[in-house]
């Protein structure tokens, strides 16, 4: 069954807001500002506004993945040099390690989300139409369920 857009957008602030690592977060009212964004793109006709859904919505994730890993006391390193490491696809493998994730739920979540993200964003004229940036979301909001139900 598929959730109207706003249920679950509603559903991420709630969880969102509920989730013992982000419930005192100073950052928490930046991930739902991030999370309202999403809801302000939603309602503009602009062909740009599908890049402003993926912004808001990879930054809501990266930001609750960063405040997850920090309330654990799991910090993501290079291997090489033992420096500490930071985005969304080091915070993936990180949960990965630490068995929050699967190693296939980690790969699923690289590929439709930090991927896509990473094209968008770094590779002038690109632009997603509503349905990736719908699928974007769509996956944002599983891996987030996951997680949070995980930790």
């Amino acid at each position: 069954m598929r959730v109207p857009k706003k249920n679950r957008l509603n559903t991420m602030r709630v969880l969102a807001s509920a989730h013992p690592a982000l419930r005192g977060s100073l950052l928490l009212n930046d991930i739902i500002h991030e999370l309202n964004r999403i809801a302000a793109a939603e309602r503009s006709d602009k062909t740009d506004s599908w890049l402003l859904k993926v912004l808001h919505t990879t930054r809501a994730l990266d930001t609750s993945l960063k405040e997850v890993l920090a309330h654990k006391g799991w910090t993501p390193t290079d291997k090489k040099t033992g420096k500490p490491k930071f985005g969304l696809g080091a915070y993936l493998i990180e949960l990965q390690i630490h068995g929050v994730l699967t190693p296939r739920q980690r790969d699923n979540f690289q590929k439709a989300i930090v991927d896509k993200r990473n094209r968008y964003m770094h590779q002038a004229g690109t632009m997603p139409n509503r349905l990736e940036a719908n699928t974007i979301l769509n996956e944002m909001d599983t891996c987030l369920s996951v997680i949070f139900t995980n930790t």
